[in-house]
């Protein structure tokens, strides 16, 4: 709907004010230059709105769905307790410790999903001062640009290692790669 709105405002600009300015004097160009700023803008904002609201909804997610794991698992040969690991949000192998039977762990949908976007949008929100520095940046131009990308980066997959500690051996990689792509 968004896009919708904002190809209907181009085409609107492009079709039938554009024209109309031009015929009238020489002032439509720095018009055209407040129409392209306030896109801008607007994206910024929507980014900002989706950062926030997929960040909220997946918390509200992830603590409902945790709870999926906080209970008791038993041995399916000798039913004595066995330890899943509960950051790790897909099938496991775990050997009981009284039996040494390798017992499968195989969570449900709803809870192999935190391990995928859910995770990363909640990063994403712990992040978002930082983002927003990205934004500032983002208009100043200039190196602050690259070093507000570096600070939201690395608090990004610090945040995202508290709910994915496996994800810690690959940090730095993870950081740069990232880096490099909106460079």
């Amino acid at each position: 709907m968004y896009d919708d709105l904002v190809q209907k405002v181009s085409e609107t600009w492009q079709q039938q004010v554009e024209p109309l300015m031009r015929a009238d004097g020489d002032y439509w160009p720095e018009e055209s230059h407040k129409a392209y700023h306030f896109t801008e803008w607007m994206n910024g904002q929507i980014e900002l709105w989706l950062i926030l609201t997929e960040g909220h909804l997946s918390k509200k997610y992830y603590d409902h769905t945790i709870q999926l794991i906080n209970c008791n698992f038993f041995c399916t040969q000798c039913n004595s307790p066995i330890e899943v690991q509960k950051d790790f949000f897909m099938a496991q192998y775990v050997t009981c410790k009284y039996c040494n039977a390798v017992n499968t762990f195989e969570p449900e949908t709803k809870y192999v999903t935190i391990g995928w976007n859910v995770v990363n949008n909640i990063a994403a929100l712990n992040a978002f001062d930082e983002y927003k520095a990205i934004q500032a940046a983002r208009t100043k131009g200039g190196d602050g640009y690259e070093k507000a990308m570096r600070s939201y980066y690395e608090k990004y997959f610090d945040e995202r290692i508290k709910l994915l500690p496996r994800t810690a051996a690959t940090r730095q990689q993870d950081t740069e790669a990232e880096i490099k792509k909106h460079l």
